[in-house]
């Protein structure tokens, strides 16, 4: 059990990193080729990494005894490439 965390805010947690897998996977590889192949690439490891977060933590709401889940830097790292990512396909699309 996780004190004061109930399976909604998991499953909302869920679903709000799989939008942002999603989005970028899907708008930014438009215009450049490594941008874009850099950005369906994170956007697949944020679902991935979300899917992984969230069966940890529906297994630790489903425990009887409270449990302290250790914080991971994944997320951080993700958030921090997509933001490069998609800062190389802005300056690739600016004019010159």
């Amino acid at each position: 059990m996780i004190a004061n965390y109930t399976n909604q805010a998991n499953e909302q947690s869920f679903l709000a990193w799989i939008r942002t897998g999603l989005t970028a996977g899907a708008v930014v590889p438009v215009a450049t080729r490594y941008a874009g192949l850099a950005t369906v690439v994170i956007g697949i490891a944020i679902v991935a990494r979300s899917g992984f977060t969230f069966e940890r933590t529906r297994r630790a709401i489903d425990r009887d005894e409270i449990v302290q889940i250790p914080q991971s830097r994944a997320e951080s790292l993700l958030a921090a490439a997509l933001a490069i990512a998609v800062l190389i396909f802005c300056i690739n699309l600016a004019p010159i």
